[in-house]
């Protein structure tokens, strides 16, 4: 129960950081940052280097495809146990865009 009032004091935390990043141009370095201390901190760098440079490849393939299609989108922004996300700017035309 203390480790669960830890993650919660963390998570509460966090959630600000994470907001007030999104505000700055350091959101997307940041985000990660926060994010590979977080990973670090239960199961060790070379883990959490691992997992988020996975997680970063992913949100690239996504990045790739906005950018083909002429949608723009926000930076990259890593949330600590979640993933990341990047949001698009604008809705897509029709399902097939999405």
């Amino acid at each position: 129960s203390l480790l669960g009032t830890g993650a919660l004091v963390l998570w509460g935390k966090g959630k600000y950081l994470l907001a007030a990043l999104k505000l700055t141009k350091l959101a997307s370095l940041g985000s990660m940052v926060f994010t590979i201390g977080t990973y670090s901190m239960f199961f060790g760098l070379p883990y959490a280097v691992g997992m988020v440079g996975l997680i970063t490849v992913h949100e690239a393939g996504h990045a790739l495809v906005m950018l083909q299609r002429g949608i723009s989108f926000s930076p990259m922004v890593f949330v600590p146990f979640m993933g990341a996300f990047i949001e698009m700017n604008r809705t897509p035309r029709d399902a097939w865009e999405d």
